[in-house]
């Protein structure tokens, strides 16, 4: 069974790079996953990633703005 499967993840740095493979990765595991970025493109990343993806602009180094974001 997968471990994954069914649960929800937050993936930060998202929008690119690693924290792009991850959230794909996630994904292709059943996973609903939230990406946050401070690059507002991670909006449409996750609307290319389908309906189980959800984009959140946000600088999380901001700890209040990441607090509200979650």
């Amino acid at each position: 069974m997968n471990e994954v499967a069914g649960r929800a993840a937050i993936v930060t740095g998202a929008a690119r790079g690693i924290g792009l493979g991850v959230a794909v990765r996630l994904l292709k595991e059943g996973a609903e996953v939230t990406i946050m970025d401070r690059d507002v493109v991670v909006e449409s990343v996750a609307a290319d990633l389908g309906p189980l993806c959800h984009g959140v602009v946000v600088d999380v180094g901001d700890v209040e703005a990441t607090r509200a974001a979650v």
